[in-house]
């Protein structure tokens, strides 16, 4: 065997280790915190399972008024999805996010309708057995403020 042709073998199945490791990785979407604690809200969850839509379920005073109800879009990280398809059972680490928007009427042609329009803050719902179960997290509409809460 060629020893040069050998070391390149290496080189390159440790490369493609760790390509596939950080796919994977990306494709968990784990929750991580800053030293701090604070939630760091990954900026990929758009990318994530989208779960359902809704219209003024907040939990906390993002829910708008009736005159202007707000609406949230859920969204839950891959591989929990998949843990959950096949078990029934949310795994550790299964983060959803729960972005919420300001909602319009009368905008084009629309007469009666609401669409979505800008964010106004987002939510996080962290099963994490390393805090004690599940955990709530809120962020501002730049997805800043990781804090948890009620507080």
């Amino acid at each position: 065997m060629n020893p040069r042709g050998s070391i390149v073998n290496m080189i390159f199945r440790a490369l493609l280790f760790v390509a596939v490791s950080i796919a994977m990785l990306a494709q968990t979407g784990s929750v991580a915190y800053s030293k701090e604690g604070i939630m760091i809200l990954p900026k990929d969850y758009r990318e994530w399972t989208f779960l359902s839509a809704g219209l003024n379920m907040v939990y906390g005073e993002n829910g708008g008024s009736a005159a202007n109800p707000r609406f949230e879009n859920v969204f839950v990280n891959p591989a929990a999805y998949r843990q959950f398809v096949k078990s029934g059972k949310w795994p550790d680490k299964t983060t959803l996010i729960l972005e919420i928007r300001a909602s319009d009427s009368r905008v084009s042609i629309n007469k009666d309708g609401r669409v979505q329009t800008n964010v106004v803050a987002i939510e996080a719902h962290v099963k994490d057995a390393a805090k004690g179960g599940w955990a709530f997290y809120g962020f501002d509409a730049s997805g800043q403020n990781g804090k948890s809460f009620p507080k």
